[in-house]
């Protein structure tokens, strides 16, 4: 019996249960998709020292209001510019921050356009075209961009005030120069695709995603350093103390790592300066290539970030001022399916964008010169109604107050929904948004895809899905109308701000 014991002993020893083996300490960051491709560092230290990393992607501004609302669920964050956490409300404890890098926000041009002596914001004004920028109210580089060119534009201050922000003569240079030239771009592969296309004589972006663009795709785009002062991303790694002691030495230590001597110089090779000024000891010609019009030895004037109240003046002037208008047509399942928590999520949904002390949160409020239109569809779908402005607030209500109930037809909705597409010189961009659990039946789906073979003006259809919803068939509606498919309970906020973050 003792030697089953033993033996017995001896297994458990060497392949423990789940009981009784070490759990794995977790680490939980929360990053921008921007750090994507630095993340790796962080989980090799992680595995290495046989730590779970646990990694969430947002944008600044939505990682912003992610911690106020949800701090506990975090260890640290790692965002693009320091000047994000300056919004961060005394609720939210965020200590030990240190730059991890820098990366300049620059002007890509076409090669052919490219002449050495375009060095202000009147020379680049001069040079007239389309070009493509970043999601203002998406990215940190959008709106890094877009303080950029208003702090040029206004004679390049020391830092911008709020009363240069709320300028009337200035914020219609501002408004001018963007409404009517800009193409916006939402990330890296979008603007990999508009380089590829001759829409766009240059770009506004991160020195690093041109270095990476001209490397993967052979592009030869020529950068850019304004001498009117160039914005600078910091790539901020913080704690988020919770009064954990270990926790802090974990955070710490993975902090230490990525400022390595050693771990400086990969991160250089992606395109990551590691000094002001610039400053790249540990550059290498393939990747900071003089041929891109790149010179590491060249002192960069760089950009004062304003305050946060001058930023949160000049985003709203975005939103509200200078972003194009939107046609906006709701397709809205009211089929028996979505009874319950279907619906619910959908009235929920329309109560975040309709809501302007919601949505202002995270700048994808509507504005007096958008057009609104709802379709309500079940087995057959309803002409449409276009809402007045002023009735904004009371769609989450007059939504609730309609009950589900028959069969689906997503396509007999869409087959209406295209007849309030706009021109495209109309001035308007538009939007056809579905939100549904997805499961449609199909006999009225021929009919509708005849009808957007035919459609002069295409649009893109934006699906978002409720309830337990199916994404099969919105999958399809994606592909064929260069839309895309969101999750209602996770993405939310994500199809918002992609929708407002195109105008």
């Amino acid at each position: 019996m003792k030697k089953i014991t033993a033996l017995l002993l001896t297994i458990l020893m060497l392949f423990p249960t789940p009981a009784l083996a070490a759990e794995k300490q977790t680490f939980r960051l929360l990053t921008t998709p921007e750090n994507e491709q630095l993340v790796h560092y962080v989980q090799e230290f992680c595995d290495q020292k046989k730590v779970l990393l646990e990694v969430s992607y947002m944008g600044d501004i939505d990682g912003i209001n992610e911690l106020t609302a949800n701090s506990a669920n975090y260890d640290a964050v790692w965002l693009s510019n320091s000047m994000w956490l300056y919004r961060l409300g005394s609720s939210v404890s965020v200590t030990d921050s240190k730059s991890t890098g820098i990366v300049p926000i620059v002007i890509g041009i076409r090669p052919e356009l490219y002449d050495p002596e375009i060095k202000t914001m009147e020379d680049i004004l001069a040079l007239g075209g389309n070009f493509g920028i970043p999601s203002i109210t998406r990215t940190n580089s959008g709106a890094s961009s877009y303080l950029g060119i208003y702090s040029a534009l206004c004679g390049s201050p020391r830092v911008l005030t709020l009363a240069q922000a709320k300028d009337e003569e200035i914020g219609a240079k501002v408004k001018d120069y963007i409404s009517d030239n800009s193409t916006i771009y939402s990330d890296y592969e979008e603007l990999a695709k508009l380089a590829s296309e001759d829409s766009c004589s240059y770009f506004y972006g991160y020195e690093s995603d041109f270095i990476r663009l001209n490397k993967e795709y052979g592009t030869t785009l020529k950068l850019i350093y304004l001498a009117d002062g160039v914005p600078l991303s910091d790539k901020p790694f913080a704690y988020v103390d919770h009064k954990d002691a270990a926790k802090k030495e974990l955070f710490l230590a993975i902090q230490k790592h990525l400022l390595t001597n050693d771990l400086q110089q990969q991160m250089c090779q992606d395109g990551v300066r590691t000094g002001y000024g610039g400053q790249v000891p540990y550059a290498k010609k393939d990747t900071f290539n003089p041929e891109w019009g790149i010179d590491t030895s060249q002192y960069l004037a760089a950009m004062n970030y304003p305050s946060r109240d001058v930023t949160t003046e000049l985003l709203n002037f975005y939103t509200y001022g200078v972003s194009k208008p939107a046609n906006y047509v709701f397709c809205l399942d009211y089929s028996g399916s979505m009874n319950g928590k279907g619906h619910s999520e959908l009235v929920q949904a329309m109560n975040t964008l309709f809501n302007e002390q919601i949505a202002s949160q995270y700048f994808i409020q509507m504005k007096e010169t958008d057009l609104v239109t709802m379709i309500v569809f079940s087995d057959t779908a309803d002409e449409g109604t276009r809402i007045p402005y002023r009735d904004f607030p009371l769609i989450p209500a007059r939504l609730e107050a309609i009950k589900p109930g028959g069969g689906t037809n997503i396509y007999a909705a869409l087959q209406n929904a295209a007849r309030f597409v706009l021109p495209a010189d109309s001035g308007y961009s538009n939007y056809v948004v579905l939100l549904t659990d997805g499961r449609s039946r199909e006999d009225s789906m021929a009919a509708f895809y005849r009808t957007y073979d035919k459609q002069t003006e295409k649009f893109p259809i934006y699906s978002i899905m409720m309830g337990d919803a199916d994404g099969t068939q919105l999958d399809a509606l994606a592909e064929r109308s260069g839309g895309k498919v969101f999750n209602g309970k996770t993405d939310l906020i994500l199809a918002f701000k992609t929708l407002r973050g195109y105008n």
